[in-house]
């Protein structure tokens, strides 16, 4: 088997969380948000995202609940 093994293999490892576990969080007010946002930027490296896909797919559903839109920010992996 070879060393380095394929994403699939990674994301059977990973652990799936339930509905019930995601609602029973603390939630976290606006400003707590932009907080984590600045100090746990989005990383985009040759033109990709690599690191905050879930952060997206969050602020979508603060927008479609119309809850204002937070800044994100980027960190940039060249």
């Amino acid at each position: 088997r070879s060393p380095s093994r394929g994403l699939g293999d990674v994301y059977k490892r990973q652990m799936l969380y339930s509905y019930e576990y995601y609602e029973n969080l603390d939630k976290m007010n606006d400003n707590e948000i932009r907080e984590f946002l600045i100090n746990n930027p989005i990383e985009i490296t040759n033109r990709h995202i690599t690191s905050g896909r879930h952060r997206v797919a969050a602020m979508i559903g603060r927008l479609a609940k119309n809850k204002p839109y937070i800044n994100f920010y980027v960190k940039l992996n060249d």
